[in-house]
């Protein structure tokens, strides 16, 4: 944005911008940057939740190989699987 607001006041100089539009010009780039930053952290709560679901399904799938319920290849198909989500995850993706 700085390219943006270094542009605005370059032509603000010129008295090629009127200062009602460069009053609402550096508002919307500050509401932008606000919900840039807001969007941001919903993305990251989110990504943090879907990691810790990814470790719950490895607590649950350990206590279904412990009771015998999967054998141990299903057990580190499935194991293998989940870690690969989880490090996707923790990855960005």
């Amino acid at each position: 944005m700085a390219g943006l607001d270094k542009q605005i006041i370059e032509n603000l100089e010129k008295g090629e911008i009127i200062q009602p539009f460069l009053d609402w010009a550096f508002e919307t780039t500050d509401e932008n940057a606000t919900q840039d930053q807001s969007t941001t952290a919903k993305a990251n709560k989110l990504k943090e939740q879907s990691v810790e679901n990814k470790e719950k399904e490895l607590r649950n799938l350990r206590y279904i190989r412990m009771k015998n319920f999967i054998d141990d290849v299903e057990f580190v198909e499935e194991c293998d699987r989940i870690e690969r989500g989880v490090e996707t995850l923790k990855q960005g993706g």
